[in-house]
């Protein structure tokens, strides 16, 4: 019986671990050979919305990259954008500077997902890839962000 209640408890020390772990640790990692890409996420849309922004990080730059494009089964398009203007026009890449920590967050530069055929369901992932001038193509599985 002692064995069961000393795994309880660690169960719920470690669940309430995550509760309070900065989302990025919850989030998860692509590597590429020149950078690793961490937690890329988006909200999730409701039905007839027709467009989602997608934001990520990037860490352990260690050569600079450009961001060329991005594609999904579940978009007609996609665009990189600099801002959340959407009077600005599209970017022909996203720059990913070496030796620093590049941003894609709100307010920041992100893929706009356009033409959605289909709402994104919360706690559900989605399939994403991404385009690089030198690490080539990049799949990786974007995560919904809680609507608050």
């Amino acid at each position: 019986m002692s064995c069961l209640h000393v795994s309880r408890r660690r169960l719920l020390a470690g669940a309430a671990g995550l509760a309070i772990a900065p989302r990025h640790v919850l989030g998860h990692q692509y590597y590429a050979h020149r950078f690793t890409l961490i937690h890329p996420w988006t909200d999730p849309t409701p039905s007839g919305q027709t467009q989602a922004r997608v934001y990520f990080r990037f860490e352990d730059v260690t050569e600079t990259d450009r961001l060329l494009g991005a594609r999904a089964f579940y978009a007609q398009s996609a665009e990189l954008r600099a801002s959340t203007d959407d009077a600005e026009p599209p970017l022909s890449y996203l720059e990913v500077p070496a030796g620093s920590l590049a941003d894609f967050s709100p307010g920041h530069p992100h893929v706009l997902l356009k033409g959605l055929t289909m709402p994104l369901i919360r706690d559900r992932s989605y399939p994403l890839t991404l385009e690089f001038e030198k690490s080539g193509l990049l799949l990786v599985m974007m995560s919904m962000a809680p609507i608050d």
